[in-house]
């Protein structure tokens, strides 16, 4: 590893700052895993009036965000016999801020070395050699003597210390560095430079001492048409047998590089895989073990489902019988979370599942770093990683600290809206986002897409995607459903809201053609993306919504109107036609009929030209309504909202227009 440290870009003065600086280089190394790692500094700070010595130490997994501990009593716990939760509550209460951040579970570590800066890195090199029956032999032979190694018998913390005096009585000096039993490497300094430099040359060290004894092999991604293909239907079926199971939210992420499809395709998967993440971090965020499915290629698309019940449902009774032999108390293992969070499929690669984006993809990346340390530990040795109480505690004890998730409306559900880039599609796809949703935008012109998502990026990066689609084009629907699978796991709702509102007399030539046009987009292309989405859904198996966005003119007909009017009259049908057919699937259709909204619909001098034929300002046609007021993009997307979450609604048509006797629904 090179230094990327550079005295130009290093902040200028104060302690925390460089602090901040160097761990956030060692983040953005790659070797090193960010997850697993925590840094820290020592220095003063004033509390009523008083100058105490302080340590500041990083929030899990955050090298940015640091609380400042009361150093002095931390000390004197450290050398103390105290487990995980002894140690976390200490750290928790000496704490000057009690708002701040709550640091890493090392804390102990940080205080008891006695260096300004301390780092504790975690890298995959350093687990792929700690992971081993025989770790210390190996880490003398890489690190030589003056690197010491603290096993894990009984807790890490109290056998550092121990070994820690145990050195400097013997040496007369202290360590260079602590090897910390499958789990990392703690290095400091007297200034954050002298700690960073060390932590990777450590990490450079461990890394060719591995490259010297393993050889990679190589394997050629499978990315063509059938494998993808193949993913989506396993993604679809997983999400749907979850969902079946109560997990709502399952979003699914695939990982196919040419380590992991090594990987799912040995001889030997379950052995290895079954001995258990690398760490315990890794242990709280994958789980035990994986669900493991072999070759795949025998199992039809409506035999998928049931195979994957059986595997699901006997991943929890293995997991269930395995938390109670750990001690898990049998009352509360509902709360211990039975269900897999990592699927290995030989040949097609590995699926994270977790409640969001965010979460699926934090787990792949995790259980990716395990990939490679078990093949690795595999090739150096035997994999050997923590025992299934170590495991089991780390489970118990993230689960015990998650807080619970205030649950919005659409939380957990994915969304794919056409027409998104303006009027009641931005309004419903930005309502959707604020509901919890994950949500595809998508409309005809690339340049408007790219505009518009750049506001739900910034405020829901995890949970917004955007692309094109055209509904006039048959293949472009398709893709469009096929990409919102892949990006987030499945589809739950659709809102089919793209159309145009052409006008014109039927019996005449411009009129004719302007029916056509209106055709193809106001009901066809409903039609194309809507047998899209329900295909996805029939698949997944867990139902879904097809949410219509019709028009009053559907039953209130106008002059010159007959292109918008007949194919939106239709869509009602369709909508109602899809309720009848696809009710068997738990898949409901519905529609929202909207008037007099401000949107790109109006063409220019139409509103000022219907409201001079009524006698009213365009202002008063907005509001001429039985309730005398205008209606806005927001509450039709508030409508759309409803028919997401009505369970026993199909069929329906919610009117959205401050009333209009004209157009009540007959």
């Amino acid at each position: 590893m090179q230094s990327r440290y550079n005295e130009s870009e290093a902040p200028p003065d104060g302690d925390l700052a460089l602090r901040r600086y160097t761990a956030l280089l060692l983040a953005g190394d790659g070797a090193v895993l960010p997850d697993g790692s925590s840094h820290s500094v020592k220095g003063r700070d004033q509390i009523a009036g008083e100058a105490i010595d302080v340590v500041w130490v990083s929030a899990d997994g955050d090298p940015s965000r640091y609380a400042a501990l009361r150093l002095q009593p931390l000390c004197r716990v450290a050398e103390m016999d105290l487990d995980h939760a002894q140690r976390r509550l200490c750290a928790l209460r000496e704490r000057l801020d009690p708002e701040a951040p709550e640091p890493s579970a090392d804390a102990l570590l940080h205080a008891f070395v006695p260096s300004p800066y301390v780092d504790i890195v975690e890298a995959e090199a350093l687990q792929q050699l700690l992971n081993q029956s025989d770790a210390e032999q190996r880490c003398l032979d890489v690190f030589g003597a003056d690197a010491l190694y603290v096993p894990d018998d009984g807790g890490l913390m109290r056998s550092a210390a121990t070994r820690w005096r145990a050195f400097v009585d013997k040496h007369g000096k202290p360590p260079t560095a602590l090897l910390l039993d499958r789990h990392g490497a703690a290095v400091w300094g007297d200034d954050a430079q002298q700690s960073y430099q060390r932590a990777i040359k450590l990490v450079g060290v461990a890394q060719r001492a591995m490259a010297r004894d393993i050889q990679p092999s190589a394997t050629t991604p499978h990315h063509g048409h059938q494998q993808d293909e193949a993913r989506r239907a396993v993604t679809l079926a997983m999400r749907g047998c979850l969902l079946r199971a109560g997990i709502r939210g399952a979003m699914g992420v695939w990982r196919t590089s040419s380590d992991v499809l090594r990987f799912t395709e040995q001889s030997d998967l379950e052995d290895v895989v079954n001995r258990g993440p690398a760490n315990r971090q890794h242990a709280a965020l994958t789980g035990p073990w994986p669900l493991v499915l072999h070759e795949l290629d025998g199992a039809t698309a409506d035999k998928l489902p049931a195979l994957l019940d059986e595997a699901i449902e006997s991943h929890a009774r293995r997991y269930r019988g395995w938390a109670e032999s750990h001690g898990a108390d049998p009352a509360h293992l509902a709360d211990a979370d039975p269900w897999p969070r990592v699927v290995l499929v030989e040949g097609l690669g590995m699926l994270a599942l977790g409640q969001s984006y965010a979460a699926a993809r934090r787990i792949s990346d995790a259980y990716a770093h395990n990939i490679r340390i078990m093949s690795g530990a595999e090739a150096l040795g035997r994999y050997a990683p923590a025992d299934g109480d170590a495991q089991w505690h780390a489970i118990a004890t993230a689960a015990a600290r998650a807080q619970p998730r205030a649950t919005k409306p659409l939380t957990g559900r994915v969304v794919l809206v056409t027409g998104a880039a303006s009027g009641i599609g931005l309004a419903v796809s930005r309502t959707m986002l604020a509901a919890g949703a994950h949500v595809v935008i998508t409309d005809r012109d690339p340049r408007v897409v790219e505009a518009v998502s750049e506001w739900p990026q910034q405020r829901y990066p995890e949970r917004v995607k955007a692309l094109v689609c055209d509904v006039t084009s048959t293949r472009a629907c398709q893709r469009t459903v096929a990409e919102t699978c892949d990006a987030f796991g499945g589809i739950d709702v659709l809102v089919s809201n793209a159309g145009i509102a052409p006008s014109g007399d039927l019996h005449t030539d411009s009129g004719d053609a302007a029916l056509r046009t209106s055709l193809d987009v106001n009901l066809l292309g409903h039609q194309r993306i809507a047998r899209a989405a329900s295909e996805a859904m029939i698949a997944q198996g867990a139902g879904g919504v097809l949410l219509f966005n019709a028009s009053r003119i559907a039953f209130n007909q106008g002059p010159a109107y007959g292109p918008y009017a007949v194919p939106k009259a239709a869509l009602v049908a369709l909508m109602r036609q899809y309720a009848i057919d696809l009710g068997r699937y738990g898949i409901r259709a519905n529609a929202v009929n909207a008037d007099r909204v401000r949107t790109h619909l109006f063409a220019p001098g139409v509103v000022e030209q219907q409201a001079r034929a009524k006698g009213i300002s365009p202002s008063e046609y907005f509001r001429a309504n039985l309730l005398r007021r205008e209606t806005s993009t927001e509450q039709v997307a508030d409508a759309f909202i409803y028919l997401a979450n009505a369970e026993a609604t199909t069929g329906c048509i919610v009117t959205v227009d401050g009333g209009n006797p004209a157009a009540f629904p007959r």
